[in-house]
């Protein structure tokens, strides 16, 4: 089971009675990023060790405690590295067990900050908080063409959160879908209403589509299902990509954009050579 949730490239060792050793290699150079992707395939381990095992018919559980610790540019000898390692998994199982820490303890509040917010975003999107507001959009005239749709999260809390701090998250974490969702059902009833009046008639709505939500399998039925139940017109909608989906599968980009163009929806290219 070990094996099977890491990498080729990654070692695994029976360490001794019930320690294994899991040796990841070629995380990301900074730090964060690192401790990311570790937590990620620690959360994995542990999904894969807490299903139940059969040993003579009969259905066994085993909770794992994982200690993590990191080790780049700083030389340091293998004995070292094991003992940080096991300072870190005695952490987790005073803990409560069946869980990860790092030890390094500024990493591990950065962990635990990132999955706090993970949950208050979950809820978040259950309780309303996030809001969608609009970015005129303006010709060389100074016109009013339109309006760029933008996600804003209000936390009952913490305020005004950065988009810079939640987007990237939601990525990560795939809620970044549902708030996809929200935010072009959003400005889909939003054409709608201005469709009503003369003076606003005319005005186009641009979303931002990230590459996840794009590659989505049913996302143009989605699109065209939204602007259908709204009532909205397509030649209104603009989607706007960044330029991260033009790489990898080509092929498949220009159908799914050929397919939305054919029913007159638009696209931008977002943040070219910028993000």
């Amino acid at each position: 089971r070990l094996v099977g949730s890491v990498r080729e490239a990654d070692t695994v060792a029976r360490f001794g009675g019930d320690e294994f050793v899991v040796m990841l290699e070629a995380l990301a150079p900074d730090l964060q990023n690192a401790a990311t992707q570790a937590e990620t395939v620690a959360e994995k381990l542990l999904a894969s060790l807490n299903q139940p095992f059969e040993l003579d018919g009969a259905q066994h559980y085993s909770t794992p405690s994982i200690g993590i610790t990191l080790f780049g540019d700083e030389r340091l000898g293998v004995d070292e590295l094991l003992k940080r390692a096991d300072l870190a998994m005695y952490q987790a199982k005073a803990a409560g067990r069946n869980t990860q820490r790092f030890f390094d303890p500024d990493m591990q509040a950065a962990v635990n900050a990132r999955s706090n917010l993970e949950a208050d975003l979950r809820q978040g999107l259950a309780r309303g908080e996030l809001l969608v507001h609009y970015q005129p959009v303006v010709d060389h005239h100074a016109r009013l063409m339109g309006a760029e749709a933008l996600v804003r999260w209000r936390h009952p809390q913490r305020g005004m959160i950065s988009p810079g701090d939640f987007i990237p998250l939601a990525e990560q974490t795939g809620l970044i879908l549902p708030l996809g969702q929200y935010v072009l059902r959003t400005a889909c009833e939003q054409l709608q209403r201005w469709s009503q009046h003369d003076n606003t008639a005319h005005l186009s709505i641009s979303v931002n589509v990230s590459a996840r939500q794009f590659r989505q399998p049913g996302f143009v039925a989605e699109v065209l299902q939204t602007l259908k139940a709204h009532n909205a017109d397509p030649r209104k909608l603009k989607l706007e990509l960044t330029e991260s989906l033009l790489l990898g599968d080509i092929e498949d980009t220009i159908a799914r954009m050929v397919q939305l163009k054919s029913e007159g929806v638009g696209f931008a290219l977002d943040d070219f050579g910028t993000g």
